[in-house]
């Protein structure tokens, strides 16, 4: 009898488990923070970056938070102080200034040969009228 309770013991041990520490998210609400259309800057944290507006699991908001974020963005939509595709145009003027900007620094670099060095070839002379052969 002592054996089986002393291996049931063990056993219990050998799968015993240490609990992990995790860290909690901040919420993204603070106390001073107002869910209003006129705070865009607030707003545009909840928008992706394709102009949609961001889940609930993904804000870690209520239920009726998100209620209140999403009449808001909707009427800054309409009353035109955030724009439908907001941040989508504004990544792709930022791509083409920066397209822009090597195609200039590549263009320096060939006109002061600081990039890869051309292999100099010779210029073969050529008779501009060449030799008839009588046949």
């Amino acid at each position: 009898m002592n054996l089986k309770k002393k291996w049931k013991k063990k056993k219990k041990r050998r799968f015993f488990k240490k609990k992990r520490r995790f860290r909690r998210r901040l919420r993204p609400l603070k106390k001073g923070d107002v869910i209003h259309y006129t705070n865009i800057s607030f707003i545009c944290q909840f928008i992706s970056k394709q102009g949609k507006i961001l889940l609930r699991r993904v804000n870690r908001l209520t239920l009726q938070q998100q209620g209140l974020l999403d009449r808001a963005i909707k009427q800054a939509r309409i009353l035109c102080l955030v724009s439908f595709r907001e941040k989508n145009t504004l990544i792709e003027k930022k791509k083409k200034i920066e397209k822009k900007k090597k195609n200039d620094v590549k263009k320096q670099n060939k006109k002061k040969n600081l990039g890869n060095p051309q292999k100099k070839t010779r210029k073969i002379w050529r008779r501009k009228n060449p030799i008839k052969t009588i046949e």
